[in-house]
């Protein structure tokens, strides 16, 4: 195992690595208020999100963050799916 180099960070303290979330652990960090509020209004939607999202993805009126969490997650999923096999990654759906 490589020892890292400490000498050039602070305080010569090794730097966290970055942690991947499963499932649950996203659907979790998404459901919290403060997420939830950053990534909707980083979207542009102020009010109703809820709403919002889950009338684009479900077709129907429902307030349900569950829901609307659910759909974001998917969405994302999704969306960097289809990116990463258009750049060639591989690790989209085969084309």
């Amino acid at each position: 195992m490589r020892r890292r180099e400490r000498r050039f960070t602070p305080d010569r303290q090794r730097s966290r690595s970055p942690r991947l979330l499963d499932e649950l652990g996203q659907y979790f960090h998404l459901y919290r208020t403060r997420n939830w509020t950053e990534l909707t209004t980083g979207v542009g939607i102020e009010q109703d999100a809820e709403l919002c999202i889950n009338r684009a993805s479900l077709g129907r009126e429902s307030r349900s963050k569950h829901y609307a969490v659910a759909n974001c997650m998917n969405s994302f999923s999704q969306r960097f799916a289809s990116n990463t096999a258009l750049l060639g990654c591989g690790l989209g759906p085969e084309r």
